[in-house]
């Protein structure tokens, strides 16, 4: 909504955040996917001759939303607030540091138990601090950026209206999408834009998402939030989601590399997930149930298959852990279902 003096903020209820719980959820479980490497996400690049390779390109390229849901919800959770320097570094920078701390120290022990790799405290540390820290921590320290910067992400955020918003969105699909994949298209990979041509707030997905997801849950008018606009977002999102599958085959037909456009694309899908989460999980009392009825039914059949392939690991995995952690989310927000709609009025 729009006002002379700028964009209105309408604040937003504790039950309306539950489609932030249904975000949490989803990006959880293709995070989970993004781990399962030939068996699932990876599937589609030893199975070319199989009639189901388009289908399993199309779910690999869907699930690199992962983390940008992530980020979306961090903007919409955070860059709304008002805090001090000294309350950001207290309560949340040094707060995640302590989490990165343990979870990179629960990595190491887990390498020395099952990899035999040396444990130590000084290489922990100096793993922690450099670049030989485990790669699937780099999420942690790409939000530890976000967190640094986050003061200044408000202020950018507030002074923002939906036009600036949409025009962000239209540069980053236009210049890290579009024109990459014409321009291989056109010149078979022999012609490419400068290098030194970057684009600043879209190169950075721990910036680009993050803004997109405050635009989303603050800014955007409550009027686009109907079945029509929906459809529309989702439509769009699918041929986009085309589009990067037929560009990532062809730079394979091409190059050999199959992920060279596979995340071209990936801000389409993603805000449209996002957008459509809100409008289904916020929408009428009755219409939210029977969204959220669905959903648990959905996860509850996906986590049954999930809990049966860890039950029969050779040994521990790590990424049960991220299914714990799953299926605890996934029990809160079910009670969190029952109790306000049984009591609404």
């Amino acid at each position: 909504m729009m006002t002379q003096s700028g964009p209105v903020y309408k604040r937003h209820s504790g039950r309306e955040i539950i489609y932030i719980e249904i975000l949490r959820i989803i990006a959880l479980y293709l995070v989970l996917f993004n781990h399962t490497g030939n068996y699932g996400y990876s599937l589609y690049m030893v199975s070319q001759e199989s009639r189901y390779y388009p289908i399993y390109l199309f779910l690999s390229v869907i699930t690199v939303c992962n983390v940008p849901i992530f980020f979306m919800i961090s903007g919409a959770l955070l860059l709304g607030k008002e805090e001090s320097l000294r309350v950001l570094f207290r309560k949340r920078i040094r707060k995640f540091l302590i989490v990165l701390i343990g979870i990179s120290f629960f990595y190491d022990v887990y390498l020395w138990r099952f990899e035999g790799a040396p444990l130590s405290l000084s290489s922990s540390l100096v793993g922690m601090y450099s670049k030989s820290s485990p790669i699937a921590l780099w999420y942690l320290y790409s939000y530890l950026g976000t967190l640094v910067m986050l003061p200044l992400l408000r202020k950018l955020a507030k002074a923002m209206n939906a036009r600036d918003f949409a025009y962000l969105a239209l540069v980053q699909i236009i210049f890290s999408g579009l024109i990459p994949i014409g321009q291989f298209v056109l010149s078979r990979g022999t012609v490419t834009l400068n290098n030194y041509f970057s684009i600043p707030l879209i190169t950075s997905q721990n910036v680009f998402f993050v803004l997109m997801g405050y635009f989303i849950h603050k800014v955007l008018d409550q009027r686009f939030f109907c079945l029509r606009y929906v459809v529309m977002a989702n439509l769009i999102a699918f041929a986009a989601v085309v589009v990067s599958c037929l560009a990532t085959h062809y730079s394979w037909k091409i190059t050999g590399a199959y992920t060279l456009f596979h995340k071209s694309l990936i801000a389409v899908p993603t805000c449209a997930l996002f957008f459509s989460a809100k409008y289904l999980f916020s929408a009428s009392r009755i219409f939210r149930q029977y969204c959220a009825a669905g959903f648990a039914f959905w996860v509850e059949q996906l986590s049954e298959s999930i809990c049966s392939n860890i039950c029969c690991a050779p040994r521990p995995s790590v990424y049960s852990l991220h299914f714990s952690l799953t299926w605890g989310r996934f029990r809160l927000v079910c009670s969190g279902f029952s109790l306000p709609y049984a009591l609404a009025a």
